[in-house]
Parts: structure tokens; C-alpha cells; sequence
């Protein structure tokens, strides 16, 4: 894990090894549908759909934090 040439953000540095006992992944785009009772249940606030829709269609305005 981390930045292998050295360009990238000071928290990348130095790249190091790292292991995972487990590891999970979808298998299909997380939709609004599932992601909107998430924030309801975290107090997050919802992400704009940029007028697109929601329900079926995937999530968008979302970060990994």
C-alpha cells in the first residue's frame, strides 16, 4: 500500500506491505435505494443526485470515508 514512484501525498510514503483477514466487495454498483436508509441510520446527510434520480441508480457524490 502507498505511492511506489514517490508523486503522491505525503501519507502515501513510504508504500509498505499490508495483509487482510477478510475482505469484502459488491458485486453490483451500490444504489441510492441502499445507500439512503445508510445515512438515515448515521446521520449523514444524503448525497445530491445532481437531479438525475435515485432509487435504482447507483450512488454518486460518495467518498470511501
Amino acid at each position: 500500500m502507498g505511492d511506489i514512484q514517490g508523486q503522491g501525498s505525503d501519507n502515501a510514503w513510504p508504500a509498505h506491505d499490508v495483509e487482510l483477514d477478510t475482505f469484502g466487495i459488491g458485486r453490483f454498483p451500490v444504489t441510492f435505494a441502499e445507500y439512503d436508509p445508510f445515512c438515515m441510520a448515521t446521520g449523514r446527510a444524503r448525497p445530491r443526485d445532481e437531479v438525475w434520480g435515485r432509487a435504482r441508480r447507483p450512488v454518486i457524490n460518495v467518498s470511501w470515508q
